[in-house]
């Protein structure tokens, strides 16, 4: 009956696994963005973009362009820039039917002495975003966002480009696959009541076939 038991046990378990969440999620978006000073919103300026669509590969995708930085200085001026740059980050996350849209806002430090050193730092800790959809699932990645480090006046570097990436992304359907498809309570108990109905008679009949 140990066999039995074992072999019994081996069934629901195998009948009650759960569908894994992905790594995978297919996503897309959008950036704004603006900045909390006066005079810095004068002679810095940001344009927003589009990206993806894209699937992120072992959780991660790196974002190459969520939008670029134009500073209109020449590298002789020596205005100070200051204040914080609130980057939006608007996800469609994931692309399906439903489309839902989650936002993401990422503050950043400007520190600018001169036309010739403008930084802006952002929170290296980055943030977690959270998303679920009816239609399309439910999951969670995390956003960080570069500093941008050296933004000055000079020909070659008055304009540049903000990067980032997802990370630890997991991502679970609503739709699960036939694989992977759990079964109701009821089921898995027919299912319990018939191994254990076919392994009582084989005990049985060996118990006659033993004594004749």
């Amino acid at each position: 009956m140990i066999a039995l038991r074992s072999l019994s046990l081996a069934v629901v378990l195998a009948a009650c696994s759960l569908p894994v969440m992905a790594d995978e999620m297919p996503f897309q978006g959008s950036t704004s963005g603006s900045f909390s000073d006066a005079l810095t919103a004068a002679l810095l300026s940001f344009a927003g973009t589009n990206f993806g669509p894209g699937v992120t590969a072992g959780g991660n995708f790196e974002l190459t362009d969520l939008g670029t930085f134009t500073i209109n200085l020449s590298p002789s001026d020596t205005v100070h820039l200051g204040g914080t740059f609130d980057l939006t980050v608007t996800f469609i996350i994931p692309v399906g039917s439903g489309n839902p849209s989650y936002s993401a806002a990422v503050s950043g430090t400007i520190n600018g002495s001169n036309a010739n050193n403008v930084d802006i730092n952002f929170d290296p800790n980055g943030q977690t975003v959270n998303f679920s959809s009816a239609a399309d699932g439910y999951g969670s990645f995390f956003l960080t966002v570069d500093d941008l480090i050296g933004l000055n006046g000079s020909n070659t570097s008055f304009t540049r480009t903000l990067t980032g990436r997802i990370s630890d992304a997991v991502f679970t359907p609503t739709t699960v696959p036939p694989d992977q498809v759990v079964p109701e309570p009821t089921s898995i108990l027919l299912l319990f009541t018939v191994v254990m109905g076919a392994g009582v008679a084989m005990h049985r009949r060996r118990r006659i076939e033993s004594i004749l």
